[in-house]
């Protein structure tokens, strides 16, 4: 396995452990990311996890891109990253060539299981098997 395929399958790793509930997020929606590249155009929430000993950052940016008749387009990419306390990147993961779709997943992961989706739902609908009753 190459390293690219390395951090792809960690990513998708990452998303296992959080649908099985092994890998908690936490948002820190006060938290002012230092000016690196990319980070200006940041949306959306932050979300933080501690795994082997690293803080894990995952987010999304907005970037402008071009197409093939040069004209230029919006496109949303995900961001994982080791990151300090302060939210000082350490390391921005390599998922430029096709992991960026692991990182897609691991992002709506983490936002059905923060948003408490599963919970909402199992009290709206309960045990009814027809929940329109």
């Amino acid at each position: 396995m190459n390293e690219d395929d390395r951090w792809t399958h960690a990513v998708h790793r990452l998303a296992v452990l959080t649908r099985d509930g092994k890998i908690n997020w936490q948002t820190k929606e006060k938290l002012s990311f230092t000016n690196t590249f990319g980070r200006r155009d940041e949306f959306g929430i932050p979300y933080f996890a501690l795994y082997g000993g690293k803080t894990i950052a995952l987010y999304e940016i907005e970037v402008t891109d071009m197409d093939d008749n040069e004209n230029y387009f919006q496109r949303r990419e995900v961001c994982v990253e080791f990151v300090k306390n302060d939210g000082t990147m350490e390391m921005e993961w390599p998922l430029n060539r096709g992991g960026n779709a692991s990182a897609r997943d691991l992002i709506n992961v983490v936002r059905h299981k923060m948003s408490g989706a599963d919970e909402f739902l199992d009290k709206l609908l309960g045990d009814s098997p027809n929940p329109q009753k």
